[in-house]
């Protein structure tokens, strides 16, 4: 059962970076960064990444997911769009793919706890494709 302060954060919506940290402990998701787009930098080393993407660097932001694994880059944004230029040229060298399937509505501001959730499905499975096909399909659509 999750304590009072960890499904009040679930409950939130928009989450700061201490706070998606917190939930992402909570749920023994080890992650490598939580950043900025523009402070995301090579060399990717394996694991979880949850990234600020945002139009500039004074704008508010939307939160995704990245998880490397050997030559493998998965991107999983819940809107369902692909990886912003900047994102795509920092995983040249490794084979990137990422989630097409929206399963947060625009108006919503839950990303920090999309991406958690994701990572809680793809991170320690034997085949982090088929566990991002599972997790997606809990969503109608």
């Amino acid at each position: 059962m999750a304590s009072k302060k960890i499904n009040k954060i679930l409950n939130k919506g928009a989450l700061s970076q201490s706070e998606i940290h917190e939930l992402a402990t909570y749920f023994s998701v080890p992650i490598q960064s939580i950043v900025s787009m523009y402070n995301f930098k090579k060399p990717i080393k394996d694991g979880c990444y949850i990234i600020l993407i945002h139009p500039s660097r004074t704008s508010n932001g939307h939160w995704v997911g990245l998880y490397k694994f050997g030559k493998h880059v998965l991107y999983h944004d819940s809107y369902g769009t692909p990886p912003p230029e900047l994102i795509q040229q920092k995983c040249k060298g490794y084979a990137l793919s990422w989630t097409t399937k929206e399963i947060q509505d625009l108006r919503s501001n839950y990303c920090g706890q999309y991406v958690v959730n994701f990572f809680r499905h793809v991170f320690n499975s034997n085949d982090p494709y088929i566990a991002t096909e599972h997790y997606l399909n809990q969503w109608a659509g």
